[in-house]
């Protein structure tokens, strides 16, 4: 074999290997990647599942507090019983909580027509649907059972806040 094939095939077999050891690297680098996203996924379900748990205990708490606030206003109806203390979510949102659902039900009836109810059903309450309702109290009552068994009614107030400035929740 004459010397220039021979230092051609020594030069493809350098760049051979060359390409094989940085493509290696790459792999490396990919399988690393993969990796460190399929431990950050699953640390992520996991904190996840463990909010998850905290706000069903907290739900739990909740519904406990009103049964003993039931039980001691039965008992000593003359003792006041002091409110709960707020609970903020996203830092500046007060939690509302089924106290106050007779209220904003009241607000939303007298306040907002059938199409301004639909939309905040549509907002807020995707899975609700407000078709099939005659008058904007009956849609406003399906809609506020709605929210309140599945623990929303703070994202009514804050629809109301961002989109209806003139009705005033907090009064």
């Amino acid at each position: 074999m004459p010397p220039t094939a021979t230092i051609i095939l020594v030069w493809l077999g350098a760049l051979t290997f060359g390409i094989l050891i940085l493509r290696r690297g790459k792999d490396s680098a990919d399988d690393q990647a993969l990796r460190l996203n399929d431990r950050l996924s699953e640390r992520v379900a996991s904190l996840e599942r463990s909010r998850e748990r905290i706000e069903r205990d907290y739900y739990t708490l909740i519904n406990y507090v009103y049964i003993l606030r039931g039980i001691i206003s039965r008992l000593a109806p003359n003792e006041p019983i002091p409110p709960l203390p707020p609970r903020f979510l996203n830092g500046d949102t007060p939690t509302v909580t089924a106290d106050n659902a007779p209220r904003i039900r009241q607000l939303l009836e007298a306040r907002l027509s059938m199409d301004d109810l639909k939309n905040l059903a549509f907002d807020v309450a995707p899975g609700f649907s407000a078709e099939g309702y005659n008058s904007a109290g009956e849609l406003a009552r399906r809609l506020m059972e709605y929210v309140v068994v599945r623990g929303k009614l703070g994202d009514i107030v804050a629809w109301l806040r961002e989109r209806r400035p003139d009705v005033k929740v907090d009064e």
